[in-house]
C-alpha cells in the first residue's frame, strides 16, 4: 500500500496526492473498488487529460466473448494486450467515493498503432455501467 487510507480509484490517488503534494506517476496501482477487502491492481493514467484515469478495458484481439469481456488478465493490467476489469467499474465509480453528482470515463479506439478515437463522456453519478435484475 501507499502507506494511507485505502484507494478506490485512479481518481482518489490523484486527489491524495494533491492533499499530500505527493504527484503519482502513471502505472500500476493497488485500489480497493468499493466495498472490496480484496485489492485490485490497476494501471493508472495519472498525466493524460488532467489524469486520475482507471483502465477499464483494452483489446488487442478478437478473442472476446460474453463471459471475458467483464474480467479478462485482472491481475496483469496492461495497455498492450487484452485486459478488462469491468465488471469493478461500478465499484471504483461508487458514489461515495466520487466528488459531485457527475463522473467521467474515457473511449480511446486505436487502428494500427494509431489512435484514431478519443472522447471524455460526463455522467450522472447514479448511472450504472451495469445493471442488476433480481
Amino acid at each position: 500500500m501507499l502507506g494511507f487510507a485505502v484507494v478506490y480509484s485512479c481518481r482518489h490517488l490523484q486527489t491524495i496526492g494533491k492533499a499530500t503534494k505527493h504527484k503519482y506517476p502513471d502505472g500500476l496501482y493497488k485500489i480497493y473498488p468499493g466495498k472490496s477487502k480484496k485489492p485490485l491492481l490497476v494501471y493508472c493514467d495519472m498525466t493524460r487529460d488532467g489524469g486520475g484515469w482507471t483502465l477499464l478495458v483494452t483489446s488487442h484481439t478478437n478473442t472476446w466473448t460474453a463471459q471475458n469481456v467483464l474480467l479478462r488478465n485482472p491481475g496483469s493490467p496492461q495497455i498492450d494486450g487484452d485486459y478488462s476489469i469491468l465488471s469493478h467499474a461500478d465499484g471504483i465509480k461508487d458514489y461515495l467515493h466520487i466528488n459531485g453528482t457527475t463522473f467521467e470515463y474515457r473511449l480511446e479506439a486505436q487502428k494500427f498503432g494509431k489512435r484514431n478515437f478519443e472522447n471524455q463522456i460526463k455522467c450522472h453519478s447514479i448511472l450504472q455501467f451495469f445493471e442488476t435484475k433480481l
